[in-house]
């Protein structure tokens, strides 16, 4: 089945299988996507993020922080699976997309749907950073959000 993600959601989901493997993980979870889009600065979740003065280093350290490395490297050659709650939060960016009415699924409605996880130590992670999640979520479906390719 094809996605229409955005060149830069593509790129934020292979830069989370690199975080996983660097971190000697056999999995994609939410942490290593949330990751991801802090280090893609030219997305529109980093954007929005920057805008609520979201301090992504402090965020990704603590994401860090909460994971540690494996001992061993994966054995899985090729592409990691994602932990069925990293699946299901890429399959609720894309319903969330497709209500928008947009053609394409961007970062934003990643990051809309790892912010609207009430729990989970992202969303509690972000919290802690001083951000807002209402005030956040709310940015996310602004429309003054330059989009991404």
């Amino acid at each position: 089945m094809y996605i229409p993600f955005t060149e830069t959601l593509t790129q934020v989901i292979a830069n989370a299988q690199h975080e996983a493997r660097r971190l000697n993980q056999d999995f994609i979870g939410t942490e290593h996507l949330a990751l991801a889009l802090l280090d893609q600065e030219d997305s529109e979740a980093a954007r929005v993020l920057a805008q609520m003065n979201v301090e992504a280093g402090y965020v990704r350290n603590a994401l860090l922080h909460t994971m540690p490395a494996g001992k061993e490297p994966p054995v899985v050659a090729g592409k990691l699976p994602m932990s069925p709650r990293a699946q299901r939060l890429v399959t609720n960016s894309i319903v969330a997309a497709q209500a928008a009415g947009k053609a394409k699924i961007s970062t934003r409605f990643l990051l809309a749907v790892l912010i609207a996880e009430s729990s989970g130590v992202v969303c509690e992670t972000f919290r802690r950073s001083g951000a807002d999640g209402a005030e956040l979520s709310h940015a996310l479906r602004g429309r003054d959000v330059t989009p991404e390719a």
